[in-house]
């Protein structure tokens, strides 16, 4: 981290733009544990006016607040240093999670405490009621603690989502007519606050990236694999997301592949769970000895039980997958030049066998991969949302001080 009193030794950075980094890395650290002035001076290298300064110009902007639970320090020896926290009061964000079938809402601060969540089951097909019912309920989350602004409301989207237009690319899980301005309808109904539009798995992504298995910097590029009823992928480049021209990159679910059959296919249509129920629906009509002929609807956690088990159709099918899913992206690993794999969703529940399999189909041609499963599956949406919501309030503070300052 730069000390904005030492000479810069970028080729045009001004002291102005090094102060605004400085002032996003540290308020991004106040997000995550309190710190007095000392702190910032040892972690981010700073010298101690620095750190002052940056202190009492955040506590300007009600970012920070001083922390009740540590004491004042008046220079007194063996008093604790004063130390500064994160003002929980500056906003609240509303976090719409439509990546499943289990749609979930959540209300946080900026520190990502969870104040109030419910989720409804069973959202198959998503129409503009539900949408409507989505926004009731947030708002009757939101009413207990409407003394603090509702900043943000962050929704995870399962499909394409044109950050250019702000347009929704079609999704299976959408039945709404067509026009509908999913943007337009929030910026409506919550005009004070920002609207964030996000797909489901770049969120996910951006989740591992602030505290998850990317969070430590030790991998540079990644494929971020999201299976569940659908499929769908995001792109983790030169430590970043990488989301392309218009936002749309790393979409998986459209890419182009060859079945046993020797026909193109999507591969949605091989490798997510809708995928594995259509097969084993097909395959059971021959194989009548298999505990799932007895189901009355194959859900995922029959299916699942069915495998532990080591029932044959079930293994035999699923093991397919698998190694249908290393197939799938082998291409894509080879062009982009990708060592490790990132899979979230319920498919994560097949186990470490499953994994396993994937990754072992796929050392066959990259010796060095690796596969992991998210460690942060239930919470990596709303991770994601503290990492986006964050930038965006963040910057908007920054804009707002330089435009005061007239710099």
């Amino acid at each position: 981290m730069q000390d904005e009193n030492r000479p810069s030794t970028g080729i045009g950075q001004n002291q102005t733009f090094t102060r605004d980094v400085n002032l996003s890395l540290v308020m991004r650290a106040f997000m995550r544990r309190s710190m007095s002035k000392a702190d910032l001076s040892r972690i981010f290298r700073l010298s101690k006016p620095t750190s002052s300064k940056i202190v009492a110009e955040l506590e300007r902007l009600g970012f920070i607040r001083p922390d009740p639970d540590y004491e004042f320090s008046q220079g007194t020896p063996g008093v604790k240093p004063l130390k500064y926290s994160l003002n929980t009061e500056f906003g609240l964000f509303a976090v719409l999670d439509m990546s499943t079938v289990e749609t979930r809402i959540q209300l946080c601060d900026l520190g990502g405490s969870v104040l109030s969540e419910q989720t409804i089951p069973g959202m198959e097909l998503i129409t503009f009621s539900d949408i409507a019912h989505f926004c009731d309920l947030i708002d009757g989350m939101y009413r207990p603690h409407a003394r603090v602004p509702l900043v943000a409301v962050c929704v995870a989207v399962p499909s394409a989502v044109n950050q250019s237009s702000k347009e929704i690319e079609w999704s299976s899980r959408f039945d709404i007519a067509g026009g509908f301005d999913f943007s337009a309808y929030l910026k409506e109904r919550y005009p004070g606050s920002e609207i964030l539009l996000e797909n489901d798995v770049q969120l996910m992504l951006s989740g591992e990236i602030y505290n998850g298995i990317l969070s430590d910097g030790s991998v540079r590029y990644a494929l971020m694999l999201y299976v569940d009823a659908g499929i769908g992928g995001a792109l983790y480049f030169d430590g970043k997301l990488e989301n392309g021209e218009e936002g749309k990159a790393g979409d998986l679910g459209f890419l182009p592949y060859l079945d046993r059959n020797g026909e193109y296919v999507y591969l949605d249509s091989v490798i997510s769970i809708n995928a594995i129920k259509k097969n084993l629906q097909r395959e059971l009509k021959t194989s009548p000895s298999s505990r799932l002929a007895a189901a009355a609807e194959l859900s995922f956690t029959e299916i699942r039980d069915a495998y532990f088990a080591g029932d044959a159709l079930a293994v035999k099918v699923i093991e397919d997958t698998a190694r249908e899913t290393a197939e799938g992206v082998r291409s894509l690993l080879e062009i982009l030049n990708i060592n490790f794999v990132i899979i979230g969703g319920r498919i994560t529940r097949l186990g470490e066998r499953y994994r396993l399999l994937i990754e072992s189909t796929l050392k066959r041609r990259f010796p060095s991969i690796r596969v992991a499963y998210s460690l942060i599956q239930d919470s990596a949406i709303r991770e994601g949302a503290i990492f986006v919501v964050s930038d965006k309030i963040i910057g908007k503070l920054i804009a707002n001080r330089t435009k005061r300052n007239g710099t």
